[in-house]
């Protein structure tokens, strides 16, 4: 089965302490076929970990995960940062012109692109993210279904053990979901709200 986690945060997020190596080696350990380092408003993680992903052998997707005024966007197969903060449809823009893909995340936790108008405009919706609750997710993969989108899933995991725990199947490709690990565990979020306090004193 081809498996790749399209939501993983290295050190380059100021809420994980990840070194990009490690986490391809985890992903290969897992099994994983391919994986997206999807660092806040950065791709220095994609990049660190490139030549531990070509050798090792596992398809290692150019992401970032770009805030934006409304909420967050997932970008891939990018070749450059996409500039943070703008309007969501600017941000989707960017992203095309790069010749990328958007995905709108999490679109249920916290502040996030609910606008169905907006998610017209972007690729896929994240409808399982590991962070997330059940029910989060759940609304997520209707909202999907309204805006006529294909769904992708990822760990979001800020800690290597998260990683593996939600795969999409076939990578950007998405044949299908699987949850492999358990999801949505509010200390492994506390810890990354810890993580992001200490690096910012």
């Amino acid at each position: 089965m081809i498996m790749y986690d399209l939501h993983v945060h290295t050190r380059f997020s100021k809420d994980s302490l990840s070194e990009p190596s490690k986490v391809i080696e985890v992903a290969k350990k897992k099994g994983l076929s391919g994986i997206a380092i999807t660092d806040h408003n950065s791709m220095q993680g994609y990049m660190s970990a490139r030549e531990t992903a070509r050798k090792l052998e596992i398809e290692l997707i150019p992401g970032e995960e770009v805030m934006t005024s409304g909420g967050e966007v997932l970008a891939y197969l990018i070749s450059e940062e996409v500039r943070p903060y703008r309007s969501p449809e600017e941000t989707i823009d960017n992203i095309r012109e790069q010749g990328g893909i958007a995905a709108i995340a999490h679109p249920f936790r916290g502040r996030s692109i609910r606008s169905e108008s907006t998610i017209k405009l972007a690729d896929f919706v994240e409808v399982a993210n590991g962070r997330s609750s059940r029910k989060e997710n759940e609304k997520a993969l209707e909202l999907a279904k309204r805006c006529g989108k294909r769904g992708i899933g990822g760990s979001d995991a800020h800690l290597l053990r998260e990683i593996g725990n939600v795969v999409t199947i076939g990578g950007l490709k998405a044949d299908g979901i699987l949850i492999r690990g358990s999801s949505y565990r509010p200390l492994f979020i506390i810890y990354s709200s810890i993580v992001k306090l200490v690096r910012e004193l």
